[in-house]
């Protein structure tokens, strides 16, 4: 559960960063789970859904999430 919660607070930390920018942010690789869990945060938070998008990069145990800003 706290792990969760640090998870979810750096995805929130990098996508203010991402819409302060305008530049792409990749999070360090994390399992299904978390990927999971941060896609439905950032894609249902009203403070981030019409300002960023997610995407899963790379494969395996290096497979990551990338923070990218709307046009």
């Amino acid at each position: 559960k706290r792990q969760e919660e640090s998870v979810l607070k750096l995805a929130e930390r990098k996508a203010e960063l991402v819409i302060e920018t305008g530049k792409e942010v990749k999070l360090p690789p994390m399992s299904p789970y978390f990927r999971r869990k941060v896609h439905l945060y950032l894609a249902n938070s009203p403070q981030f859904k019409d300002k960023v998008t997610t995407e899963s990069v790379g494969t395996g145990n290096e497979r990551a999430i990338k923070i990218i800003p709307k046009k």
